[in-house]
């Protein structure tokens, strides 16, 4: 039996196999075309799900036991429509607890993921909370550094903080896995993102050499910086994180109304 980890990213979406042991197996991985812009960024959603769809049957072709595959996705994100979609709100998704099963596998799905239709969907949470979870951070002692498609903090706290504070600094603080503890978000939209714009921009001729070794263009360059040092050492390289802009409801540079700086730790 394998169970399935889905997270539908920002810039892609990740499906990862695990054994019943929560021993990594394998992965696929797709990308889509996002249009950026200082005031927000936008993505189609029928392209989101094409990703979708191809990451698990790339997965399900090569583990058919596939039991369980518990979805997680980003957050701060919503469809433009109005009432020119008809869409009966009786068939929205409700809000449940993270680990609860929705249910299992639509026939449609079922023909365009390979997966079985008895497999179980569950419901996990936003990405950055899955990820403290996976960091192991289940306290308020540390803190996660996510380095997403956005760069973000995430503090756990062992009780609610003072939300007057926290909504001065426009930090969204929400409940964790474990009763009684919350986390915060603190992000950069420049993370990954500017990655990502590098190598397409820069690194083009890396990019067929590592499609001709078959492996990612991230990991070509590494090797190749690793080539060229004695040790795997920080460039010394300094980027601000402002390709995106700074102002707004973001770090490094989030302000309230008296323009004072401020810090969810």
């Amino acid at each position: 039996m394998k169970i399935v980890g889905l997270d539908i990213g920002t810039t892609g979406c990740k499906c990862t196999v695990f054994d019943e042991q929560g021993i990594y197996l394998d992965k696929a991985y797709r990308d889509y075309p996002v249009k950026r812009a200082v005031g927000g960024h936008e993505v189609d959603v029928s392209v989101i799900m094409e990703g979708v769809y191809a990451c698990i049957h790339e997965m399900a072709k090569k583990y058919p036991d596939i039991a369980g595959i518990g979805v997680t996705s980003f957050g701060e994100t919503f469809v433009c429509v109005d009432e020119a979609a008809g869409i009966d709100m009786g068939l929205m998704a409700k809000p449940v607890p993270t680990g609860t099963v929705a249910g299992t596998v639509s026939l449609a799905a079922v023909q365009k993921t390979g997966l079985g239709r008895d497999t179980k969907v569950v419901s996990v949470s936003h990405d950055q909370v899955s990820a403290a979870v996976g960091a192991g951070a289940f306290d308020g002692s540390v803190a996660v550094d996510g380095a997403g498609t956005v760069e973000c903090l995430t503090p756990v706290y062992d009780q609610i903080p003072d939300i007057n504070v926290m909504y001065q600094g426009y930090f969204s603080v929400v409940p964790y896995v474990i009763p009684g503890k919350y986390v915060a978000y603190a992000f950069s939209y420049t993370g990954g993102a500017l990655m990502q714009w590098c190598t397409e921009t820069l690194a083009k001729k890396e990019m067929e050499l590592a499609k001709e070794q078959g492996i990612s263009v991230n990991e070509y360059l590494e090797q190749a910086y690793a080539s060229q040092k004695e040790e795997e050492i920080p460039s010394g390289l300094l980027v601000l994180p402002h390709f995106a802009g700074t102002s707004g409801f973001r770090n490094p540079v989030w302000k309230n109304p008296r323009h004072r700086r401020w810090s969810p730790f």
